[in-house]
């Protein structure tokens, strides 16, 4: 495998190499309030590590514990969403980068990688791996196959969400697009007060300003669409992310005004997002998780309502998973 592959603490890294670094992935916001990285980092041992190829043009930040014996992908490979697509030049990105770790940190006994991978993408990587892999953290998300053509996806929709949009449309509902750049912070601030209403967790503003200018760099485009009905003042946001050849349905708000008829604004929204896509030359848009089967039995679970919505689709579920690998003591 070609390029040489370093491990260093995020804090012992020279000017030239954190430059680099964040070239190629810039961690410019807070840990803590990342999604994945706040879940990497929310013990109070765990520190960070970079590993790199200045060759290769590939860099993983890991978590690794206080005593060396575990450690934890934060970024890396699942950014990385065109070796997704490649299994072999993600397992060379994954082999070299936890050998590179392993030297550093010889106790190591086992890293989560949690990169969303498909499961025949698992099971090539567990065949040609360097090192042991487990199945951890199965999931589902749903994914709509995109047509060649707005009228050929137009087709494919079911025929309830077809009248939906139609419905909404007769009664002045427009649809706006607009780059994420100028519209994330109005977009933020009502996500985070929809998300609070309902008891759901969302991240601080600067998680997304982090992520978004982060990934720009990287052929990554975000877009904020909302659906207006203006006579009633209601509204539906949705933040859309487009890169790798795949869209993706992000984060959502939902307003409604007390003399709104009952139209689905999400759903135009969703459509408008699908177009998006297709004019961005991508194939599928991934809903972005739905729950298990049985999931919440014996009790209510606070994204039952999210999952129904998105399951209306009736798109393709796709199973993952995010694989750990293990270390034989020594």
């Amino acid at each position: 495998m070609s390029g040489s592959w370093i491990a260093k603490p995020l804090g012992s890294l020279g000017a030239e190499e954190r430059a680099m670094y964040r070239a190629l992935y810039r961690p410019d916001f807070p840990l803590s309030q990342s999604l994945e990285w706040g879940h990497a980092f929310s013990a109070p041992d765990r520190h960070p590590f970079v590993v790199f190829s200045p060759e290769r043009k590939a860099a993983s930040l890991f978590a690794v514990s206080g005593d060396g014996t575990e450690a934890e992908c934060v970024n890396g490979p699942v950014l990385d969403w065109e070796r997704i697509r490649d299994p072999r030049g993600l397992n060379e990105q994954i082999s070299m980068s936890v050998f590179a770790l392993h030297q550093a940190k010889p106790g190591l006994r086992s890293v989560r990688l949690r990169p969303r991978l498909g499961l025949p993408e698992f099971e090539f990587l567990r065949e040609h791996l360097a090192f042991p892999l487990d199945r951890v953290d199965n999931a589902r998300t749903m994914v709509l196959d995109l047509a060649d053509s707005v009228d050929g996806q137009w087709r494919s929709l079911p025929s309830r969400i077809r009248s939906e949009i139609k419905r909404a449309h007769r009664h002045g509902v427009r649809v706006e697009l607009v780059s994420a750049v100028e519209a994330i912070d109005d977009f933020w601030a009502k996500t985070r007060a929809f998300y609070h209403s309902r008891g759901l967790p969302i991240p601080e503003r600067d998680w997304i300003h982090g992520l978004l200018s982060g990934k720009g760099d990287r052929g990554i485009e975000s877009d904020v669409i909302t659906a207006f009905h203006e006579k009633s003042g209601s509204e539906a946001s949705l933040l859309l992310l487009r890169f790798g050849g795949v869209g993706i349905y992000f984060f959502a708000h939902e307003s409604r005004g007390l003399e709104c008829p009952n139209l689905s604004l999400n759903v135009s929204a969703q459509w408008e997002a699908m177009k998006a896509c297709m004019g961005s030359g991508l194939r599928h848009y991934d809903l972005n998780g739905i729950l298990p089967p049985k999931h919440g039995e014996g009790g209510v679970d606070p994204y039952q309502g999210v999952d129904f919505y998105k399951r209306r689709f009736k798109g393709r579920e796709v199973e993952y998973c995010n694989p750990l690998i293990r270390f034989e003591a020594t």
